[in-house]
């Protein structure tokens, strides 16, 4: 009988010490001021976890760690100044949320994750990178991994902003989403691996800009959209493996860009479209498609007016069989298409 009561009241204090250790916790933090550092760790050991990080002034550095086997943690960090810098990690951690928002110069921003993820930067010269490691909720029916970059300037003063996302193995349902507006030799990258990735650039009113999005698995889409004044710029798009789609637009007043699609595998289809849809000249962009494989479609439309020798160009090459191409060239000056399927 003693042993008896003994077993059930250690279960019991077992029980009452995973209820205790699995209890949310909460942090807040605000500063204002120069030179101000805050750090926040949480492990709630499977309970979970909200961080929340404010800091209004110069300098200011903020890191925000949640560790351990936690459910549906928390983290946001907002900072208004210069130089500030933002670091989230959360490991272990299912259904979790984490988000930057920096108002000032000199931004960096990195989260470390496997779930939702945002950052949004206004000011110059900002670095913000997303890396997320599979899904965020395995063998469920909901969504994968997500993460979410905006950086804006106040017309052509940022210099070298750069935006990174790294999604990096299965990952059901996940998207990848990078927005740049106003800047000079800006650039964007989603690099994905995995499933059933979505992966968008968008970049406007930007000098020397490049966006790259490399995908590898099947059922993808990518696209990217350099419009509104986007000049001296590149778009590049690599996918491997089957059913991708890949679009690459250049157009209203965006002169002088390249872009080009590379896939191979099976039922892939690219298109690329640089014309000018507003009053003026477009002048010269060069185009390319590579596709290896079968069954893959090909679209290039370009109109303008080309450069004072030669540009606009299209350049499509297909292998395999049961492919088709497209190639529209208007407006004259210099342009050439080659179509090479084999």
């Amino acid at each position: 009988m003693k042993r008896e009561l003994s077993a059930i009241a250690i279960a019991l204090a077992l029980a009452y010490c995973g209820q205790a250790f699995a209890d949310d916790n909460s942090a807040t933090v605000t500063q204002s001021g120069g030179g101000n550092n805050a750090t926040v760790s949480q492990d709630p050991f499977g309970g979970g976890a909200s961080a929340a990080v404010s800091q209004d002034g110069n300098s200011n550095s903020a890191n925000v760690n949640q560790t351990g086997a936690g459910r549906d943690m928390t983290a946001t960090v907002s900072s208004t100044g210069n130089s500030n810098t933002a670091t989230v990690l959360q490991d272990g951690t299912n259904n979790g949320s984490a988000s930057v928002t920096q108002d000032g110069n000199g931004n960096k921003a990195t989260i470390n994750q496997k779930a939702q993820a945002s950052i949004t930067q206004q000011g110059n010269s900002n670095t913000a990178t997303i890396n997320q490691v599979g899904t965020n909720c395995p063998g469920c029916g909901g969504n994968g991994a997500s993460a979410t970059i905006n950086q804006t300037s106040s017309g052509f003063t940022s210099f070298n902003d750069s935006a990174t996302i790294n999604q990096i193995g299965l990952s059901f349902r996940s998207n990848a989403a990078i927005t740049q507006d106003s800047g000079n030799n800006s650039s964007a990258t989603v690099n994905q691996t995995g499933a059933d990735q979505n992966a968008t650039v968008n970049q406007q009113f930007m000098h020397a800009a490049n966006a790259q999005i490399d995908q590898t698995g099947h059922s993808q889409t990518a696209t990217i959209n350099q419009t509104l004044s986007v000049n001296f710029s590149t778009a590049s798009i690599v996918q491997t493996d089957s059913n991708n789609s890949a679009s690459i637009t250049q157009n209203f007043n965006s002169n002088n860009n390249t872009a080009s699609v590379t896939q191979s595998g099976t039922l892939q289809s690219a298109t690329i479209t640089q014309q000018n849809n507003t009053t003026g000249s477009n002048e010269w962009n060069d185009a390319t498609i590579l596709q290896s494989g079968s069954s893959h479609l090909a679209t290039i439309n370009q109109g303008g007016v080309g450069t004072p020798s030669s540009h606009n160009t299209v350049l499509i090459t297909q292998t395999a069989f049961n492919n088709t191409a497209h190639a529209t060239q208007t407006g004259g000056g210099g342009n050439s298409i080659t179509i090479t399927q084999h």
